[in-house]
């Protein structure tokens, strides 16, 4: 997932898209605190993409302030639709490179974050490379349980060798004090 617009930047800080640099920043000092990878020490797949984003949307803020203007711009245009020719709706916007946006499931703040449609093949892609390492760790596993039974059946076999052992040393032992008893007369 990528950011790739103004207001896209803000909705994952959950800010306005008028809000100042200071707001901005606030609220992303307030979420990096919340979702740092420090904070989380069973960190889930999703917490590690919530905090980057909000990296990334911080970092968006900083680079685009100009888009901020573009944005403001086009919601007065569009309450005043008398007021000539809409640069750009919030509402059904396209990125840059003219994808529509979908939604990808993570919510920040309450709200849904929109992705690129290239996103939805990294995700097919990122599905099947998680389906791949699942079937390796399935594999290692089965192999290690393999190489467990393995052992324990060699463990069990060593036992009864050793007890096969102590009982012939037993047999013999009892076989030279019967050998001694009857040179001595004894039986």
């Amino acid at each position: 997932m990528s950011i790739y617009n103004y207001e896209q930047a803000c909705r994952v800080l959950g800010v306005e898209i008028s809000a100042s640099a200071n707001e901005i920043k606030s609220a992303y000092r307030d979420l990096a605190k919340r979702l740092h990878p420090d904070n989380h020490p069973q960190q889930t797949e999703r917490i590690r993409e919530a905090y980057r984003l909000v990296v990334e949307a911080y970092e968006y803020t900083e680079r685009h302030p100009e888009e901020k203007e573009a944005f403001l711009a086009a919601k007065k245009n569009q309450q005043n639709p008398g007021g000539g020719k809409i640069l750009g709706a919030t509402d059904g916007m396209r990125s840059p490179i003219s994808q529509p946006i979908q939604s990808s499931g993570i919510r920040i703040l309450g709200s849904p974050v929109g992705v690129r449609t290239g996103s939805v093949e990294r995700a097919k892609e990122r599905k099947q490379f998680d389906e791949k390492a699942r079937m390796e760790r399935d594999a290692r596993r089965e192999k290690m349980q393999e190489d467990l039974q393995e052992r324990r059946a060699q463990l069990d076999q060593e036992k009864k060798e050793k007890a096969i052992l102590n009982e012939i040393r037993a047999i013999r032992l009892a076989s030279a004090i019967q050998a001694m008893l009857k040179e001595k007369g004894i039986e």
